[in-house]
């Protein structure tokens, strides 16, 4: 069962005001620090995914019109986002103009 999210509040592991999220399973995540306490009180770091620096899988991928999110060819190639087989990629930059992060959706037809 999936539980849901009731509201934001303080976390007591890094002092955020409003960072932890308390849900109506009674457990706790704080997206700033990752702490995160079980039911029972246990209280566990979440282990963090190591970012992927390769891009070749942007590199690889084309750019054209995404008509079902209403998003032209010309916008894609203005703003540098790209699809591949299943995924469309949405490229994220920083003040002088490089890529300092792609946001990746799937989808299914």
């Amino acid at each position: 069962m999936t539980s849901k999210f009731l509201k934001h509040i303080p976390c007591e592991a890094c002092g955020s005001s409003d960072g932890n999220s308390l849900y109506d399973d009674g457990h706790t995540y704080c997206h700033v620090c990752e702490n995160y306490v079980s039911v029972a009180g246990e209280t566990k770091q979440i282990e963090k995914k190591p970012m992927n620096k390769d891009l070749n899988f942007y590199d690889n991928s084309i750019t054209s019109a995404i008509s079902d999110r209403g998003i032209t060819s010309s916008v894609c190639l203005k703003y540098g986002v790209r699809q591949a087989s299943d995924k469309h990629f949405y490229p994220y930059y920083d003040n002088e103009g490089t890529i300092t992060a792609i946001k990746t959706r799937q989808y299914c037809w």
